[in-house]
């Protein structure tokens, strides 16, 4: 992924201060998860309008319908001024998570929120601010 930005441009920088980085569907994926980080000190990818970025969110898709349904789901978000600004002010991941899960009840299915079948989140604190998803580690 690292390389792909560097080859190919910050095409993951998808909104105002938000990457999105992701790949296709992979066998390799043994469960589709989403991880969110908030980064303490934002970061620039060379984006010439939505740079600097302190929000990236990655998805491991298992299968193309739930990297569609992440990807749609994630969009309406982004896409909605009353949703935009939640995930980046969300003051914990479990504020974030009914951001995610309001969107999901909105709209009648499963996307960020239950991005495997139903929530599960594992909560870390790298960068000062928190970790969110079921692609996270565990603690320890």
């Amino acid at each position: 992924m690292i390389w792909n930005v560097e080859e190919n441009g910050p095409y993951i920088v998808i909104a105002p201060g938000f990457a999105f980085a992701h790949a296709r569907p992979s066998p390799a994926v043994l469960r589709t998860g989403m991880s969110w980080v908030r980064l303490e000190q934002p970061v620039e990818f060379g984006h010439e309008s939505n740079d600097p970025v302190d929000l990236v969110v990655a998805l491991a898709a298992k299968g193309s319908g739930a990297h569609t349904a992440a990807m749609a789901s994630l969009a309406r978000i982004l896409a909605d001024p009353d949703t935009s600004r939640a995930p980046h002010e969300a003051p914990t991941p479990e504020a974030l998570h009914a951001v995610l899960a309001a969107q999901e009840d909105n709209r009648g299915g499963v996307g960020l929120a239950g991005a495997a079948g139903r929530p599960s989140p594992r909560v870390r604190r790298p960068c000062g601010r928190y970790m969110y998803g079921p692609a996270a580690p565990p603690e320890g």
